[in-house]
């Protein structure tokens, strides 16, 4: 996986958390066709690089807030 690739799919990640419909992480990874492994990796680089994202139990899906 080139850079290209991962940023797209960290992309997809906080476009779809802003949202609130990533599903869980087995859900999401099964949409982008990648691991949940995956999937927990890319959204723990988003934090890394300063957006606010998490993981809301109550409606199952990543959250995040713009950057402002």
């Amino acid at each position: 996986m080139n850079k290209l690739q991962k940023q797209s799919y960290k992309d997809r990640i906080v476009n779809l958390a802003r949202l609130k419909s990533t599903g869980p992480p087995a859900d999401l990874a099964f949409r982008l066709e990648i691991s949940e492994r995956s999937v927990k990796r890319f959204v723990r680089e988003i934090r890394e690089e300063g957006t606010d994202i998490w993981y809301c139990q109550t409606i199952m899906s990543y959250v995040a807030e713009k950057k402002i």
